[in-house]
């Protein structure tokens, strides 16, 4: 399914909806010419009728706007902070050790600010990250989504699982990031003390944007090109999870 969404209307298939395809073309996934279109949508609305269907529409348009259409956001975010992380890396990376030495600024930037650049990016790449990954999750849960149909939220639930193992720890990451005030006083959740005797606060190790985060160990995010389409390839499952039928109110 392409993954440009917001131009088209689609119909969120379940079963009551894959049982009256069934029913009219004997195939649950019937291949429907441009001609034979207003004849499906007047099938399925006799055996449905007009309320119904047009309650699958606003299904298909609410998740189409409301959730794809932030996913696809969030993606372009990701693929935006990541360009710039590498190109700002690599600039920083070209000039030459004696002229780093030498050089108080860039522009009317001073070089040791210029330097956290990179930083900013990456935390940029981390918030995307999270967001993806937070639409996910919503998109899994049955109080907070109650409208996708059950086949479709069990993949979303193993697409999710997947994504935690890509992406060990990243919430916490983020938390730390986000409650850096309180990590660098050796604080966790409620004041309480770190258990650590390491603590490591927005560190780049090589390309890996590092933090010790609430119950003392050291983590960290790859902000690499490697990460960045694993999170798109999720985006793509968790659209590809659901079955739809394109058409028109």
């Amino acid at each position: 399914m392409n993954n440009t969404l917001l131009a088209r209307t689609f119909v969120l298939k379940d079963k009551d909806l894959k049982q009256t395809l069934k029913h009219f073309y004997g195939d649950e996934n019937p291949i429907i010419s441009k001609h034979q279109e207003s004849m499906l949508w007047k099938n399925i609305s006799s055996k449905m009728g007009d309320k119904k269907l047009k309650e699958y529409f606003a299904i298909g348009y609410k998740l189409d706007v409301e959730i794809f259409s932030q996913l696809e956001r969030f993606l372009m975010d990701l693929s935006l902070s990541i360009s710039l992380y590498e190109n700002i890396t690599d600039y920083i990376n070209e000039i030459p050790l004696m002229d780093k030495a030498n050089r108080k600024s860039i522009g009317e930037i001073p070089f040791w600010e210029f330097d956290r650049i990179p930083f900013i990016y990456a935390h940029a790449f981390l918030d995307a990250i999270i967001k993806i990954s937070n639409t996910i999750a919503v998109m899994s849960e049955e109080k907070k989504t109650p409208y996708i149909p059950i086949e479709t939220r069990g993949k979303l639930i193993r697409i999710k699982e997947e994504f935690d193992k890509d992406f060990p720890k990243v919430r916490d990451i983020r938390n730390s990031w986000q409650h850096i005030e309180d990590r660098m006083r050796g604080k966790g959740r409620s004041e309480k003390k770190l258990n650590t005797k390491l603590l490591v606060l927005s560190t780049f190790i090589g390309n890996e944007l590092t933090y010790t985060i609430v119950d003392g160990s050291v983590h960290s995010i790859p902000i690499t090109i490697e990460s960045f389409e694993k999170a798109k390839s999720y985006v793509s499952k968790a659209i590809n999870a659901f079955e739809w039928i394109e058409g028109t109110e």
